[in-house]
């Protein structure tokens, strides 16, 4: 240490200023990549959030609606007494059940962990057997047994909408908080890598 502080103090003074620079063009460079590494973090945790958390917290919410006209439809299917209004209920329902597939493959593609795929497996036990129930009301429609239907509904349906429900507000829950971490995260990085940045643009002067 002793043999650098007298060789500095040996040099001319363009010297001297020729190490000053080149200290300060090192300092520069670290400053930069170190402002580039938070950036980097920053845009991941952003594009988790953008990508993943929101549309999946997104079609949680859609399938919660989706089922709740399912059942709507079903009731009146049920309870209809007119040809007409049960056909027409029947194709509204059919769409309803399709849309609840096209979410459940859109929430699939989304999937970010094992805890997250184990909350949608549940769902998609419980939206099989709802499926097979479904069929079974529409098939005591056809055969002229709405009271059946109706009462099948409002027992074995209620019990697996409601389990639908508790799996649906678990991912839409699972999601918030996820979502929410992730942000909370996001704040951390951003103070350091506006750090870098305050402190490149005082380097820069320097340099030059």
């Amino acid at each position: 240490r002793e043999f650098i502080m007298k060789t500095i103090k040996n040099l001319k003074i363009r010297q001297k200023l020729y190490v000053l620079i080149g200290i300060a063009v090192l300092g520069l460079l670290s400053v930069q990549s170190m402002s580039l590494f938070q950036m980097r973090n920053l845009n991941n945790v952003n594009h988790t959030i953008v990508e993943n958390w929101l549309p999946s917290l997104s079609t949680a919410r859609n399938m919660n609606t989706t089922m709740s006209n399912i059942r709507l439809n079903e009731t009146v299917i049920s309870t209809a007494e007119i040809n007409e209004d049960i056909s027409a209920n029947i194709g509204y329902l059919e769409k309803e059940m399709d849309t609840m597939e096209e979410l459940l493959k859109s929430y699939q593609s989304t999937l970010l962990n094992e805890e997250d795929e184990k909350l949608l497996d549940i769902l998609k036990s419980d939206w099989n057997s709802y499926k097979e129930l479904d069929q079974e009301i529409l098939k005591l429609v056809e055969k002229g047994n709405p009271d059946a239907a109706l009462a099948k509904l409002n027992s074995d349906g209620v019990e697996l909408y409601n389990a639908m429900s508790d799996a649906l507000n678990n991912m839409i829950s699972y999601n918030m908080e996820g979502s929410t971490l992730a942000s909370e995260e996001s704040s951390p990085t951003y103070s350091a890598a506006n750090t870098s940045m305050m402190v490149l643009l005082i380097v820069i002067p320097v340099a030059g």
